[in-house]
């Protein structure tokens, strides 16, 4: 009688944070969802920890690569002649060069302010291209074998564009060179389109949204505690997404190579879409490179922030944008 009713009170428990998990999940209540699916932990078991990082931290440098998205070829949104690959690459300059005046951090970018992709990057792409695709079809492989044994079918809520095989193979690469360097954080920078928009008309929608890997995923944890203060340090001075599946501004996903698809990521690995393409403070030449700036900055404290370090770059405040006296 005891065995059952412990059985029983086990399976009531399950069933208690079953329900919450999906309630929180399906209405997109993170702190409901989310932190109750914490209990059970990632599917795959967690390569990197926030309390590793943080203990780098105060003894060594964090190794982070900055991203920006798309290319010169392939240069995702557009609108009346802007580029997206352009801006990303714009705003990657401006970070890139926010860490790099900082002692703590040691700072790599996949593309220059041209647009260009960085020496590096192309050599180790072109050097090692069988070998990535080895490591994309591994990857694959894994996750199969993972949905096989029970992995919960993935669930997201924003839907993606197709990326091109040689995309994705280069998302790939980015992945597996910050793995073979113990890259701490791996930084996607991106702008948002809709794409029901007429294409010479703005679309319906505005504002920034940051995508992390879904919590079964084994660089969910320490990837979601470093977009945390990120989101809320950029929502001081700029509006989240008003798409309702983005509406809290801090999404998981299970299928974006950017942030570790497939179990291809060890370590933290964050996108944000930093607006929608058409918003006037990017159309209009005059507050693009100053808006641009004020973004990059205020990401670099985000990231700092979750290190406890509040030290300031701009003048010691936290704007770049509003004259001090």
């Amino acid at each position: 009688m005891q065995k059952i009713g412990t059985v029983f009170i086990i399976f009531v428990v399950l069933l208690f944070f079953s329900f919450f998990s999906y309630i929180g999940y399906e209405y997109n209540l993170p702190y409901v969802g989310s932190a109750l699916r914490y209990v059970a932990g990632p599917f795959f078991a967690e390569r990197i920890t926030p309390e590793q990082i943080l203990a780098s931290y105060e003894t060594d440098k964090i190794k982070i690569l900055i991203v920006p998205g798309h290319n010169n070829d392939s240069f995702g949104a557009q609108f009346k002649g802007i580029k997206e690959a352009q801006m990303n690459a714009e705003l990657g300059q401006e970070l890139f060069e926010f860490f790099q005046k900082d002692g703590k951090f040691e700072v790599y970018a996949t593309r220059v302010k041209n647009g260009d992709y960085s020496r590096w990057f192309s050599d180790y792409f072109e050097s090692n291209k069988e070998e990535v695709k080895k490591f994309r079809e591994n990857s694959k492989e894994q996750m199969r074998q993972a949905i096989e044994l029970g992995l919960p079918a993935n669930n997201d809520q924003v839907s993606h564009n197709s990326v091109s095989n040689n995309a994705s193979l280069r998302l790939y690469a980015v992945n597996k060179w910050a793995n073979e360097n113990n890259i701490e954080v791996v930084f996607h920078i991106h702008f948002n389109d809709y794409p029901g928009r007429k294409w010479n008309q703005p679309g319906k929608y505005s504002g920034f949204s940051i995508y992390v890997p879904e919590y079964q995923l084994p660089n969910h944890r320490a990837s979601s505690e470093v977009a945390k203060p990120l989101k809320n340090q950029l929502e001081k001075y700029f509006a989240k997404s008003d798409l309702s599946a983005e509406s809290f501004a801090l999404i998981e996903d299970q299928e974006l190579i950017a942030v570790g698809s497939n179990a291809s990521r060890d370590g933290v690995s964050v996108l944000t879409e930093y607006g929608y393409i058409y918003e006037p403070q990017f159309t209009n030449k005059e507050t693009r490179e100053v808006v641009l700036k004020e973004l990059a900055y205020q990401t670099y404290l985000g990231i700092k922030k979750f290190f406890g370090d509040t030290n300031l770059l701009a003048g010691n405040y936290e704007t770049t944008l509003l004259p001090h006296i």
